[in-house]
């Protein structure tokens, strides 16, 4: 999520015309491209699934492929940890109106808003089924945008600061937002990824950092022409959905063959590890090749076609 804010911050507000006159125009076609993007892959995901659930109904598989089951407390377990999947459409309607926000208004007070919405809404709702309910109930995953809308902001502020040229001024106000948005997470991991992002932001808004930044940038620059750091880039969204899938598979498998003995200890999870590794590594690839690629082409076509019938009305 970190990452994803981090990333949508930057090509919407440098590669991705978005003010005023022109955001409602190129709205769809951003979001259809998106929706492209993730579905295709999830679509195969679910269906390898089905055999370590109970299964889906047509509601179930509907409410999956709308990405409306996040805003459910309670849904049925698809086997793919798709309530981060819904997160990131829900993050997808929001961030264009959020980049306006932030041109319009500046970086702090959109960001100190989003930090408020986060902090009452772990206040309100419980975040995982370990939770206690809150004022208003309790989801099984933080599936609702609000809940984790503070995560996104961290990365769209580290964004931010990459982009800056000139020396900001140090602002204690950017790590109040910070540490009001952690301060609602109930889970130490949460809290963790926050206070970590309020060291990052920290380091880069220190009125000497200007140089660290360009070094940085140049780094991650050089570091993603490496193939390997390209290949792991291409193939992380599927190993991301099937390595859960894989690693129950890996684990049946074993057992099946005698070879998972609890007392051999951590050599049984090395074995295990490599094992999932190698074969998650491998389906990515094939499912990147022939499932994402062509859905990527798809959702440029179907953009395409969207965005000429906008600009040339029968």
């Amino acid at each position: 999520m970190v990452i994803s804010g981090c990333l949508m911050h930057h090509n919407l507000n440098s590669g991705f015309q978005i003010d005023g006159a022109t955001v409602h125009r190129d709205f769809l076609g951003f979001f259809v491209r998106r929706y492209f993007r993730i579905v295709p892959a999830y679509i195969v995901a679910l269906l390898a699934a089905t055999w370590t659930t109970s299964g889906m109904s047509v509601v179930d598989w509907l409410c999956r492929l709308t990405f409306i089951f996040g805003f459910f407390q309670s849904t049925v377990n698809s086997g793919v940890p798709d309530w981060s999947l819904t997160l990131e459409m829900q993050f997808y309607v929001a961030v264009p109106w959020i980049v306006l926000a932030i041109r319009r208004f500046g970086f702090f007070w959109p960001a100190f808003v989003m930090a408020v919405i986060t902090f009452a809404a772990n206040l309100l709702f419980g975040s995982y089924t370990i939770d206690p309910p809150g004022l208003l109930g309790r989801f099984d995953q933080p599936s609702f945008l609000p809940l984790q809308l503070s995560v996104f902001g961290m990365g769209m502020a580290i964004s931010h600061l990459l982009g800056t040229t000139s020396a900001p001024r140090f602002e204690i106000k950017y790590l109040m937002v910070v540490i009001i948005g952690a301060a609602g997470f109930r889970h130490g991991h949460s809290r963790a990824i926050m206070f970590g992002g309020a060291l990052v932001c920290g380091a880069l808004i220190y009125p000497h950092a200007v140089r660290l930044r360009k070094k940085v940038y140049s780094w991650l620059c050089a570091l993603d022409t490496t193939s390997l750091v390209q290949s792991a880039a291409n193939y992380s969204y599927s190993i991301y959905l099937f390595h859960g899938v894989v690693l129950y598979g890996v684990r049946l498998g074993l057992n099946a063959f005698g070879l998972w003995d609890p007392s051999r200890g951590l050599a049984n999870y090395a074995l295990q590890t490599v094992l999932v590794l190698i074969i998650t590594w491998c389906l990515a690839a094939v499912v990147y090749r022939f499932v994402e690629i062509p859905g990527i082409d798809l959702g440029r076509r179907v953009a395409a076609r969207f965005k000429h019938k906008r600009e040339y009305p029968a």
